[in-house]
C-alpha cells in the first residue's frame, strides 16, 4: 500500500501480512517450545531461546506488524504449551522485538514511518501506563508458583 507520497506505508496490513503473522506465530510458537528445556538458573523463568530470531527476520522482510504479532503470539503459544501460564510483559517484549527490527528495516527501505513527534508522544504514554499500571504479585514473572516458599503450606 502506498501513501499519497508515493511511498509504501510500514503500517499498512494486507490479507498476505495475516498469513505471515500466523505462520510467524506458528513458528516461534514452535520453536521456541522445542528448546524451552535450555533454561538459565535463576529465580527469573529466564530461557535460551535461538528461535528469538523468527519475530526480527519476519518484522524485517514483512513489516513491524508482522513481527510484532509474531513475537506477540509466538511468546503465547510457548508460555501456555510449555506450562507457564500467560506472562503479558514478556509476550509484549517479544512482540516490541519484531516491531522494532520491522520499522528499522521499513526505514532503511525509505518507507514512511511516524514523525518524531508521535514517536515521543507513544513513549510518553506507554511510559505512563506502565507507571500507572501497579505491578501486583499475581502479574508476569512476580506470580509466586507451586515451589514457592509464598506457597508453602507448612503447619
Amino acid at each position: 500500500m502506498t501513501t499519497l507520497t508515493g511511498r509504501a506505508s510500514a503500517w499498512a496490513v494486507s490479507t498476505r501480512s495475516i498469513v505471515y503473522m500466523a505462520i510467524g506465530a506458528a513458528l516461534y510458537g514452535v520453536l521456541g517450545w522445542a528448546t524451552s528445556f535450555l533454561r538459565i538458573p535463576g529465580p527469573f523463568n529466564s530461557q535460551i531461546r535461538p528461535a528469538i530470531v523468527i519475530p526480527m527476520f519476519f518484522g524485517a522482510l514483512f513489516g513491524p506488524w508482522v513481527g510484532f504479532f509474531a513475537g506477540f503470539v509466538g511468546n503465547i503459544i510457548i508460555d501456555l504449551i510449555a506450562g507457564y501460564g500467560f506472562s503479558w510483559n514478556w509476550s509484549l517484549a517479544n512482540g516490541l522485538l519484531g516491531l522494532i527490527s520491522g520499522l528499522a528495516f521499513a526505514r532503511a527501505r525509505g518507507e514512511e514511518l511516524p514523525s518524531l513527534t508521535q514517536v515521543l508522544l507513544f513513549a510518553i504514554g506507554g511510559n505512563l501506563i506502565a507507571f500507572l499500571l501497579p505491578a501486583s504479585p499475581t502479574s508476569g514473572f512476580m506470580a509466586p508458583t507451586r515451589h514457592s516458599s509464598l506457597c508453602s503450606t507448612s503447619a
